[in-house]
C-alpha cells in the first residue's frame, strides 16, 4: 500500500484513465445538502488561497497505471465528474463562458478518444448508476433523453444541481482550476492484497457513512475468487438489487435484518446485521470462496427468503407462486407489523419445502392476522412483538412433531400463542368484548381504524378486501364518521336527554358510535335524521356496517348499546380465537438447576421453568434464561448487577460491553446471549449460589 498526497484535479487530470466504481460499493448517495456544502467549498477555494481537506481516494492498482478501481471516495470522485459533465454541457452550448473549451474539458476528464468502446467515457460506475450516467454523459444536457425514473435518481439531481449552477456563471475555467486546492490523500493498494475489504472497513473518510447493506454488499463481492465473485454478483446480488432499490430507496438492510432474524431465530437489531451477516457466511462457507457448491447453496437459500420477503414487503408475486395467500399477505402487508415477517418467511420457506402443507400456511396467516387484529382493537402496544416472533418458529418446533400427517405445526403455533401472557397476550373473547364496549378505538391511527371498519364490512361481500383495498390505494370516497357528532350542537343534546354529556364522554369514540360514509365531512354535525335521508346518507348506504343504523329512528344510548353488541359478535366471527386439543407432554417432575447441569442439556426441549415457587412457561433456554435474569433484577435489585466485575460480561447497560446483547423486555438492560445452552444454565447457577437461595429455587421441566 502507497500514499501520497495529491488533489482531486491531479488525480482525475489522467489521459486514458479509466475510473471504476466496483459493483461491491454502493449506488450514489450524495443529497442536495451534500452536492450545496461542495458548491460552498468550491467558491471558498475559488476565491481564496486556502487549500480544502477533501478526504482519501483509494484505488487498487491492477498494474496498468491508467486502471484505477476506487474502493473509497467514490462518492467525492463521481460527484466531481458530474459537475465537469455539467460544466463540459453547459460550455458546449456556449463556448464564452470558459476559457477552457468545451472538447478539451471532455478530452481531460470525461472520455477516452482512442479507447475501447466500453472504456470510452473515463467514468464506469455501479449497475443501474452506470447507464443513468452514460445517458447523462451523451444526452448534451437534453433532459428528455433520460426516462422520468432516471431523472428522479441522486445522480441526475446532482448533475441538474450542477448543470443550473454553472450555467449562470462566467469564466467557468476558474471553478476547474478551483479544484486544484481540494486536497486528497491518494491511496494505491497492490491488486495482490488479499483483502481489501479490510483496508476499506478502516478507513476513516468523511462521506455519508455505509450502511449495514452497503456493509453486507461490499464483503459478498469481494471474494477472493473472481469466477465465484462473478457468479455471486451477476446471479444473486443483481436480483437483489433490482428488487431491494430503486433511484432513490434501498431496503438491503431491512432485508437482511429479516432473513438474519429467521436464520437466527432471535431478534437483531440493525446495527448487529453486518456482523452477523459475516459469522453466518464464515459458518457456511468459511475461507475458501471458490467452492461453487457452497456459495451457491448459501445464496440460493438467501434467494428463497428474499422472494418471500417481496411477496410480504411489497406484495410481490412474479411468478405467482404465491396467489393462494394474496389476499391474506395484503391484509398483514396493511397492518404494517413488519416484525411479523421472518415468522412468516419461515412458514413460506416450510411450505416451499413440503414440510408443511399450502392449507396449514393459509391458516397460519389467518391466525397471526387474527393475533395482530385483536390486539389492534384491545389497543395492546407492539412492545415484545419482535422478540416474540424472532423465536415463534423454536417455540413452536420445541413441542416436537407429527409425522402423521395431523397439523402439528398450526396446532402448536395456537398452543404458543394463546399461552403467550402480559403485554404478549392473545386477547380473549371476554377482553375483546369490553374492549369494544368501551375503548376510545378513534385515537388510533386513522389506517387502524379505517382497517377494523372496513375489514368487517369485506367480510360480507364477494371481492376480498375490495374496501380495505380502496383505502389502501386512496380510491375509496368513504371516511370515518361518528354518528353522534365530536361537538354537540344543542339538537343533539336534546336528543339525548340530560346525561348528553356523560353520553358523549363514554361513547364518542367507541366502535358503537363509528361507521364509514360517503357524504361530506361539512355534514358531520348535523341530526341523525338528516344523515339518514341526506345524499348518500344510511338510509341509502350500500355498507352492510350501515345496515343497523338505517333501522334505528333515534341515536341514543339504548342505539349504542345495541351496535356494541352487533359489533362484538361480528369481530369475535372475523377474528377468531384459536382452539386447539394439542397438549404438551407433562413430566411428573421438576429437576432442579443442580440435577440439570449433571445431564446433558443438548437437545433438551424446556417446557417450564418454577422460580421462587411461581411457574413460568419457556419453551425455549434463551427465553428462560432471560426471565430468570429480569426475576433476579426486580427481586434484588439491577444495582446490584450492573457495573459489577463479577457480572459485567453477562449484564450491563451498555450493549457495547456484551459480544450478543439482547435487551430484556425493555428495561434498558441487556444480557450475553452469545453462550450454549450450559453456559447460559452455569451463569444461572452462579447467580443462585450469590445469593444463596438453594439449588430447589430454580427447576425445570423439559422433555
Amino acid at each position: 500500500m502507497k500514499s501520497q498526497d495529491s488533489t482531486i484535479q491531479a488525480f482525475l487530470y489522467t489521459p486514458n484513465a479509466n475510473f471504476d466504481i466496483p459493483d461491491f460499493q454502493r449506488p450514489y448517495s450524495w443529497s442536495a445538502e451534500n452536492i450545496e456544502s461542495f458548491l460552498r467549498d468550491l467558491e471558498n477555494a475559488k476565491g481564496g488561497d486556502r487549500n480544502h481537506y477533501f478526504g482519501n481516494v483509494v484505488y487498487i492498482d491492477s498494474g496498468n497505471i491508467n486502471e484505477k478501481k476506487i474502493i473509497d471516495g467514490q462518492q467525492r470522485t463521481t460527484t466531481v465528474l458530474l459537475m465537469m459533465t455539467a460544466i463540459y454541457h453547459v460550455v458546449l452550448a456556449n463556448e464564452e463562458k470558459s476559457e477552457m473549451p468545451a472538447d478539451q474539458i471532455n478530452k481531460s476528464y470525461l472520455s477516452n478518444e482512442f479507447g475501447d468502446e466500453d472504456k470510452r467515457i473515463k467514468l464506469r460506475t455501479v449497475t443501474s448508476d452506470n447507464q443513468i450516467y452514460r445517458k447523462i454523459y451523451e444526452s448534451n444536457g437534453n433532459a428528455e433523453k433520460l426516462t422520468l425514473t432516471e431523472r428522479e435518481s441522486r445522480l441526475y439531481k446532482a448533475y441538474k444541481t450542477f448543470l443550473d449552477y454553472f450555467s449562470g456563471k462566467e469564466n467557468i475555467h476558474e471553478y476547474i482550476g478551483a479544484l486544484d486546492r481540494f486536497q486528497i490523500v491518494e491511496v494505491k493498494l497492490d491488486e495482490r492484497d488479499d483483502n481489501p475489504q479490510k483496508v476499506f472497513e478502516s478507513i476513516n473518510s468523511t462521506g455519508k457513512p455505509l450502511t449495514d447493506g452497503d456493509k453486507i454488499r461490499n464483503f459478498s463481492l469481494m471474494l477472493n475468487d473472481d469466477d465465484i465473485r462473478k457468479i455471486v454478483f451477476e446471479e444473486y446480488w443483481q436480483k437483489i438489487e433490482k428488487n431491494l432499490t430503486d433511484v432513490n430507496q434501498d431496503y438491503i438492510s431491512d432485508f437482511f435484518k429479516a432473513y438474519i432474524t429467521v436464520e437466527r431465530e432471535r431478534d437483531v437489531v440493525i446495527r448487529d446485521v453486518y456482523k452477523e451477516f459475516k459469522d453466518i457466511f464464515a459458518e457456511k462457507i468459511g475461507d475458501d470462496h471458490s467452492n461453487e457448491k457452497s456459495v451457491r447453496k448459501f445464496y440460493d437459500g438467501i434467494i428463497d427468503h428474499l422472494e418471500s420477503y417481496l411477496f410480504l414487503k411489497f406484495l410481490k408475486d412474479e411468478n405467482a407462486k404465491f396467489t393462494g395467500y394474496a389476499e391474506a399477505a395484503f391484509r398483514l402487508h396493511y397492518l404494517g407489523v413488519e416484525v411479523s415477517y421472518p415468522f412468516l418467511m419461515r412458514a413460506l420457506g416450510l411450505w416451499k419445502k413440503e414440510k408443511i402443507a399450502g392449507d396449514e400456511v393459509a391458516e397460519i396467516f389467518y391466525i397471526i392476522e387474527s393475533y395482530l387484529s385483536r390486539r389492534l382493537v384491545v389497543r395492546l402496544n407492539t412492545t415484545g412483538l419482535a422478540k416474540m416472533f424472532a423465536s415463534l418458529h423454536r417455540d413452536i418446533i420445541g413441542y416436537g412433531k407429527k409425522d402423521d400427517g395431523g397439523h402439528a405445526y398450526v396446532d402448536h403455533l395456537k398452543y404458543v400463542l394463546i399461552h403467550k401472557r402480559l403485554n404478549l397476550r392473545f386477547p380473549t373473547g371476554q377482553e375483546l368484548e369490553a374492549a369494544i364496549e368501551s375503548n376510545p378505538i378513534y385515537q388510533q391511527r386513522i389506517a387502524n381504524v379505517n382497517y377494523i371498519l372496513s375489514s368487517v364490512e369485506d367480510a360480507h361481500q364477494k371481492n376480498e378486501s375490495e374496501l380495505l383495498k380502496g383505502f389502501a390505494q386512496k380510491k375509496t370516497n368513504f371516511s370515518v364518521e361518528h354518528i353522534m357528532p365530536q361537538t354537540l350542537t344543542q339538537e343533539w343534546r336534546e336528543h339525548l336527554g340530560e346525561r348528553h354529556d356523560e353520553i358523549h364522554d363514554a361513547y364518542l369514540h367507541t366502535l358503537a358510535n363509528l361507521t364509514l360514509t360517503g357524504y361530506n365531512a361539512k355534514y358531520s354535525n348535523r341530526k341523525f335524521e338528516d344523515k339518514k335521508t341526506m345524499k348518500n346518507g344510511f338510509d341509502s348506504s350500500p355498507l352492510h356496517i350501515n345496515q343497523y343504523i338505517k333501522n334505528v329512528e333515534e341515536w341514543n344510548e339504548e342505539a349504542l348499546n345495541e351496535r356494541a353488541s352487533w359489533w362484538k359478535r361480528e369481530i369475535s366471527d372475523l377474528w377468531v380465537y384459536p382452539e386447539t386439543k394439542f397438549v404438551p407432554v407433562e413430566v411428573s417432575e421438576a429437576i432442579s438447576i443442580d440435577d440439570a447441569l449433571e445431564g446433558s442439556l443438548k437437545g433438551r426441549k424446556l417446557r417450564k421453568v418454577w422460580l421462587f415457587g411461581d411457574v413460568f412457561e419457556h419453551s425455549n433456554w434463551t427465553s428462560a434464561y432471560e426471565g430468570i435474569i429480569l426475576v433476579f433484577l426486580e427481586k434484588y435489585g439491577a444495582e446490584n448487577f450492573l457495573h459489577n466485575e463479577k457480572y459485567e460480561r453477562y449484564i450491563s447497560d451498555t450493549q457495547e460491553n456484551l459480544r450478543r446483547p439482547s435487551e430484556i423486555e425493555d428495561t434498558g438492560i441487556y444480557v450475553e446471549t452469545n453462550l450454549n445452552t450450559e453456559e447460559k444454565v452455569n451463569f444461572l447457577k452462579g447467580l443462585v449460589d450469590d445469593f444463596d437461595l438453594g439449588s430447589e429455587s430454580i427447576k425445570f421441566e423439559y422433555v
